[in-house]
């Protein structure tokens, strides 16, 4: 099946590099997502009837900025995440299912006020769970952490350099993060750190003498 989406214009540059946009499904498959980085709509399709192509166009990006890039979907299917690289947003999209529509709700807009993170081309989303999403900034070395459902950002992981690529584990417990220019590195996280509490022996308020464990 070859089809074509309303007012297509999937690739292009903008002024903090080249859109790179990619194909999300939701869970039951029957529904696909495209960014159109250049109108800066977010495309939605329909398998296997193709004629369904409704689309959301987020008003709050410059229009033809080649701005939206990367998309996502959270596992249950009910929210479609959008990352634009010229305001550095993420957009996290309601989707509403009737048996033969589509319809996007007001999407929720995450943006870091203090200016660290910096989103590129190249940075893909990766969705952990209903709750918590991942996005690597670039020009700030850092993983951020989303919590997608309330529409903000968790935290801050310091990488060593430049992170794009990102890709979480079949099993969710890591987190892999392409790290580039200069030190052209892979950085592994662990999406559940927990703190362990190690014992130490002393055989005297002023003698230590090991690690118990």
């Amino acid at each position: 099946n070859t089809f074509t989406l309303p007012d297509a214009h999937f690739d292009d540059l903008g002024s903090d590099g080249r859109c790179i946009n990619n194909i999300a499904f939701t869970p039951d498959g029957q529904w696909g997502f495209v960014g159109n980085p250049w109108f800066n709509d977010l495309l939605a399709f329909n398998i296997p009837n193709y004629s369904l192509k409704p689309y959301l166009h987020i008003a709050s990006e410059p229009h033809t900025g080649s701005s939206v890039s990367r998309v996502a979907v959270s596992p249950d299917g009910t929210r479609v995440l959008v990352s634009a690289i010229l305001t550095n947003n993420v957009y996290v999209v309601p989707i509403n299912y009737t048996a033969s529509a589509l319809q996007f709700g007001d999407p929720g807009t995450i943006h870091d006020s203090a200016g660290y993170a910096d989103w590129d081309g190249y940075n893909n989303i990766e969705v952990l769970d209903n709750n918590t999403a991942f996005i690597g900034s670039w020009r700030s070395n850092e993983l951020v952490q989303l919590n997608y459902r309330f529409a903000s950002i968790a935290s801050f992981y310091n990488t060593a350099d430049s992170p794009e690529q990102i890709t979480l584990t079949p099993d969710g417990r890591f987190l892999a993060v392409t790290c580039v220019s200069p030190g052209n590195e892979v950085d592994i996280f662990a999406t559940n750190p927990m703190a362990i509490n190690v014992p130490f022996l002393r055989s005297s308020t002023t003698e230590f003498t090991g690690y118990g464990i």
